[in-house]
C-alpha cells in the first residue's frame, strides 16, 4: 500500500492509522509486513502528482514480492526538475530512509 503525505483526498495520516490498526490485529508490524507493507511518500499527492517524488514502478516491486519472495524493504521514487531527474529511496512504513 502506498499514500502521499500530500494527498488532499485521503489523509496520509488516515492510511497510517489503518495500517497501524491491522498490525494491532495481525500481531505488531513485525508480522504484518509479512504479507503487507506501507510506504509514505513525501510531498506526493493523490496516487501521483505534487511536488516530491511521485514517480515509482509499484507493480515490479510488488511481482518481485509475489512471484520471487523478495518483500520489499524501499522503492526508488524519482521526479523530475527543470529536465533533471532526482531519485530517492522512500523506505516501508515505519522506517525513514
Amino acid at each position: 500500500m502506498y499514500t502521499g503525505w500530500a494527498d488532499p483526498v485521503v489523509p496520509a495520516t488516515n492510511v497510517v492509522s489503518y495500517y497501524e490498526s491491522v498490525a494491532r490485529a495481525a500481531g505488531g508490524i513485525a508480522r504484518t509486513s509479512e504479507f503487507f507493507r506501507l510506504f509514505t511518500f513525501p510531498g506526493m499527492g493523490h496516487c501521483g502528482g505534487g511536488p516530491g517524488f511521485n514517480t515509482f514502478d509499484a507493480l515490479s516491486v510488488l511481482e518481485d514480492w509475489v512471484e520471487r519472495e523478495r518483500a520489499p524493504r524501499q522503492i526508488v521514487a524519482s521526479r523530475t526538475i527543470n529536465g533533471v531527474q532526482q531519485s530517492r529511496p522512500v523506505c516501508a512504513y515505519p522506517k525513514i530512509c
